[in-house]
């Protein structure tokens, strides 16, 4: 990790390794520079041209551009329905995510510490084409803040005012991965409270910091430039974050092994796709996987997404059924549930889980089993399905630690905390019965 100067208060402590993987655009300069400021910043990108909606529209539908987080939504769809909207309201918004969580956040924190500009030049481009009246950029890091203010403060033409906060605007919440407050089908289980009088809500384009740095080199790129990089199905690159260490941009196209052995990572008992909120691959399947999305679509990857860019992998000294039962715990503990049903079901998951790593049995089994398949409906709270997905694929991956565990003589190894979480937890390394 780089570290700057002695750290004061609201300046930049720590900030993890920067590498590309071939071609450099969004990471561009980061290889001499911790930090780019708006003069570094302009000798290495050039000035970014402005772009009308329709172009805007045009260019983004042209290299294929999704949001970089667990939506994976087309942005030109997401244009367009702010637009859409806003011919009926005549107002717009938009909301930039940045570290929706301290664990998935760090590649998002990269660039808003190491070379914000990039992202205040697509929010910019983006907020000046749709006449957006508000900008908000949110960060839970205060040291990203004070970054984005510094760059902020650098540029001479200020142009539009740009907000910054530690939290998305409630109203919206669920528009935001990390934030959601209702079902993946769009439907509450339980109304608490009704709002007293219906107010018409801004048209607001909901986005990402990677998004935004994306679209900003695009810009600068062109459609035929951007698209010579990559696969042509998927043009251009991916920030990818390797085990919360090394932040790496890759063209789309290259085998995962490869960067794991570019990263000295093995990949262990099985490797975890798109953070908590992601699926478990079996060290042959992530032999054979590429950064791409039709390369998660189909066999065991299928439904896999790299969502946040996040990969961890299980080493082969842990157990992994009970480094999954504790980041499970920690996640249930952490999202908290709305719905009375969900409340229910995880709670059996996650006593039926724990039950099956420290003592093991059939019954145990049969209620996780049980819960997974009673949280795999649309109708459930999106940080449900993501604990769904993570468990789910974890016990297809891990089948031979299940098995083990199942008659009760357990697996032998510890748990040694290797999956990170925000707290850590007390205590010495947990010994799983018959070891």
């Amino acid at each position: 990790m780089f570290r700057t100067n002695p750290p004061r208060e609201g300046q930049v402590n720590e900030l993890l390794e920067a590498h590309a993987f071939g071609p450099s655009y969004v990471l561009a300069g980061l290889d001499t520079h911790i930090r780019l400021n708006h003069k570094m910043h302009l000798a290495e990108h050039g000035k970014i041209p402005p772009l009308h909606v329709d172009e805007l529209l045009f260019l983004s539908r042209g290299i294929g551009l999704r949001e970089r987080d667990h939506r994976c939504s087309r942005f030109g769809d997401e244009l367009q329905r702010v637009l859409d909207s806003a011919a009926h309201v005549g107002r717009t918004s938009v909301v930039v995510c940045g570290d929706p969580d301290g664990l998935y956040g760090a590649k998002d924190r990269t660039l808003l510490q190491r070379t914000p500009h990039l992202v205040l030049d697509g929010t910019l481009l983006a907020a000046t084409a749709i006449g957006a009246r508000d900008i908000v950029i949110t960060s839970d890091s205060a040291d990203a803040r004070y970054a984005l203010r510094s760059a902020i403060a650098e540029r001479t033409s200020r142009g539009k005012e740009i907000r910054l906060s530690a939290s998305p605007p409630e109203a919206v919440h669920s528009a935001i991965p990390g934030h959601e407050l209702r079902p993946e089908s769009g439907r509450r289980p339980e109304s608490r409270r009704r709002p007293e009088r219906a107010r018409t809500p801004t048209p607001t384009l909901v986005t990402n910091t990677e998004t935004m740095a994306q679209l900003a080199v695009a810009a600068r790129r062109g459609i035929c430039a951007f698209g010579s990089t990559g696969l042509p199905s998927e043009p251009g690159t991916m920030l990818l974050n390797f085990a919360h260490t090394w932040i790496v941009e890759a063209p789309t196209g290259v085998p995962l092994r490869y960067l794991l052995r570019f990263c000295a990572l093995s990949a262990g008992q099985g490797v975890l796709v798109g953070g908590y909120g992601g699926r478990w691959l079996s060290p042959e399947v992530a032999s054979h996987t590429l950064v791409s999305r039709d390369s998660l679509g189909h066999g065991q990857a299928h439904g896999t997404q790299f969502g946040d860019g996040t990969i961890l992998t299980m080493p082969e000294v842990t157990c992994p059924l009970g480094e999954v039962s504790r980041v499970a715990h920690w996640l249930t503990e952490k999202q908290g549930h709305r719905c009375t049903c969900c409340v229910r079901e995880v709670a059996n998951l996650m006593w039926g889980l724990n039950r099956l790593v420290t003592v093991g049995g059939q019954g145990a089994l049969d209620l996780v089993s049980h819960s997974l398949a009673m949280l795999d409906t649309p109708a459930r709270y999106s940080h449900t399905r993501q604990i769904h997905r993570f468990v789910d694929s974890a016990i297809t991956v891990f089948s031979g630690d299940l098995a083990a565990h199942l008659h009760g003589a357990g697996c032998g190894r510890h748990v040694h905390g290797h999956l990170p979480i925000s707290a850590p937890e007390s205590g010495s390394p947990q010994r799983l019965r018959g070891a």
